[in-house]
């Protein structure tokens, strides 16, 4: 199996920690939805972190989301080990949203100063292209 290379994207954080913790987070919550809510990827996170967004939403980052409520929370630390947070949206073939969009603006503006902020507009198409091919690297897809 062919291990992509590039900046981690959030779940994949998943992948570098222990079984023991994640064992630990299922033992608190009654279900694995409710663990996985709580595993603060953002913690693991490190360097330069990418996170998909829905572009086709009006409202690509809500902070009342998961991704919102725990992993921003994380990221506005002066603890926080990243340094570069690339959003990519994923866009349908008619976007309802871009890069400009004032949710983005939000999330940016939640974000610890320390943090770079990035956004790219990639089409589903070409997530889709790159999904299939193991000889592209994720940054190489935006």
């Amino acid at each position: 199996m062919q291990v992509r290379t590039g900046p981690p994207i959030f779940v994949l954080t998943l992948a570098l920690r222990p079984a023991e913790a994640v064992r630990k987070y299922y033992n608190m919550y009654d279900t694995p939805c409710e663990a996985y809510k709580h595993l603060h990827f953002a913690e693991a996170a490190c360097g330069d972190a990418t996170v998909m967004l829905n572009g086709s939403i009006a409202t690509p980052f809500d902070n009342s989301s998961v991704f919102g409520e725990t992993e921003v929370q994380k990221l506005k630390l002066d603890s926080t080990n990243v340094t570069k947070l690339t959003v990519v949206l994923v866009t349908a073939t008619t976007p309802v949203s871009n890069c400009s969009n004032e949710s983005l603006d939000e999330l940016r503006q939640e974000l610890n100063s320390k943090i770079i902020y990035e956004c790219k507009e990639v089409s589903e198409t070409r997530i889709n292209e790159c999904a299939s091919n193991n000889d592209i690297s994720c940054t190489n897809c935006w």
